[in-house]
């Protein structure tokens, strides 16, 4: 079940919790006799280890209430889609979020019609669809070329926390840089694969790595091989080389 975190009013001197599991009944207190209206403010939460399938939307009542109305109105993180089929609904109507003010596609509005009323949620994570515009510059001097990598991450439909992209394994002094990068590290040594772990998913705006390196040719050959870094797990990228 939901654990109750807070529970407040303007005329709430204290509450009291009754019974354990599924139903519970909060018995609130209040600073004096209440007449008129009163708010509450109720803050309930459940720990999960991962995204689950299935959400029931917890189930609000005032015990004793000779009429019970309102609405119901669900959001969800970025990057994870709701959505309820008619069969895990009940005493409840959907209403279009622009009718009571909300411009978010995101959100959920429904009007309770009866006290007994439920709702069963549908998750599903949105994963994102990421485009990479790179500019590779190389120097080329004698025997060594100086790489400067700039890689454009454009995200669409959700964001992201973890970029992976793959090196030259002859790459020289390896430098990956970027904003808000967490954790650096690379997927199976001498392989030239490296995960690229941020402090938060990433959204909106266009994420840059810059990455820099060295490698070496064989002046004799008489020919510069320049080899590229590849952003993986990407449906698109291009660039140009200077």
């Amino acid at each position: 079940g939901y654990d109750i975190d807070n529970l407040s009013a303007p005329q709430v001197s204290h509450w009291d919790e009754i019974g354990e599991g599924a139903e519970r009944v909060i018995k609130i207190h209040f600073r004096g006799k209440l007449l008129g209206q009163s708010t509450l403010k109720i803050a309930l939460s459940r720990p999960v280890a991962e995204l689950p399938q299935v959400v029931d939307v917890p189930h609000v009542t005032a015990v004793g209430a000779l009429k019970h109305s309102g609405r119901v109105m669900i959001s969800s993180a970025r990057g994870v889609r709701l959505s309820v089929a008619a069969r895990d609904r009940r005493g409840v109507s959907e209403l279009d979020p622009a009718d009571v003010g909300v411009r978010d596609d995101n959100v959920l509005v429904y009007k309770l019609l009866k006290p007994d009323w439920g709702l069963k949620l549908q998750t599903e994570v949105v994963e994102p669809r990421i485009n990479v515009d790179f500019l590779h510059v190389a120097r080329v001097s004698e025997g060594l070329v100086r790489h400067e990598h700039t890689l454009r991450y454009h995200l669409f439909n959700a964001g992201t926390k973890v970029f992976e992209l793959t090196v030259p394994r002859e790459a020289l002094g390896l430098q990956i840089t970027g904003p808000n990068i967490a954790r650096l590290e690379e997927i199976g040594e001498g392989q030239g694969r490296w995960r690229i772990e941020l402090n938060a998913k990433w959204f909106d705006q266009p994420y840059q790595l810059n990455v820099r390196y060295e490698t070496q040719y064989d002046r004799t050959a008489g020919e510069v091989t320049l080899p590229a870094v590849m952003a993986e797990n990407v449906d698109l990228q291009r660039g140009h080389v200077v």
